[in-house]
């Protein structure tokens, strides 16, 4: 995929590694670059397929030297970098929601507990229920509150049913 020319100033190739073809307009921008004489980098057409090259003066023969390689080949290693860089930030991506999603249950499946006890409270009317939580954090303490709590207001309960089997 390589190929190297060889050109006069006048843009008439000399000296080439491989066949090509050079349509006109081809041939016209060799002649431009050799007569302007750009060195370094460029992006140039040749044989009807576009080419990454480097380009240099050859000063002991007066010609302008073109080393170039096809553009997909010569840009397929970053192609494929960036490639397997978007992969790699899609895995990553997928990665951190599936923690993110596995640590927001973590967290507020204390707090799921908690209001779980208070509806089987309310729909069943058993102040009995417990939450268990083995936090020692803000929501482990308003689990054990909410346990003192439903179970002082089962003892006033208690207390007032006595009370009033007492009385009849």
């Amino acid at each position: 995929s390589e190929l190297i020319l060889a050109v006069e100033g006048s843009g008439q190739v000399v000296l080439r590694t491989a066949e090509v073809a050079l349509e006109t307009a081809e041939q016209e921008e060799l002649a431009g670059l050799a007569g302007a004489g750009r060195t370094g980098w460029l992006q140039v057409r040749l044989g009807g397929e576009e080419r990454v090259g480097q380009a240099q003066r050859f000063e002991p023969f007066g010609w302008y030297l073109l080393v170039t390689e096809q553009r997909r080949s010569f840009y397929q290693p970053v192609n494929q970098i960036s490639y397997q860089s978007a992969l790699i930030l899609v895995c990553s991506l997928a990665a951190a929601l599936a923690l993110l999603i596995v640590f927001i249950r973590y967290i507020t499946n204390p707090m799921g507990q908690v209001v779980e006890a208070m509806k089987q409270i309310i729909t069943a009317g058993d102040l009995g229920r417990r939450v268990e939580l083995e936090y020692g954090d803000e929501v482990g303490e308003l689990g054990h509150t909410f346990n003192l709590m439903t179970g002082r207001i089962k003892r006033q309960r208690d207390e007032l049913v006595e009370a009033n089997e007492a009385v009849d």
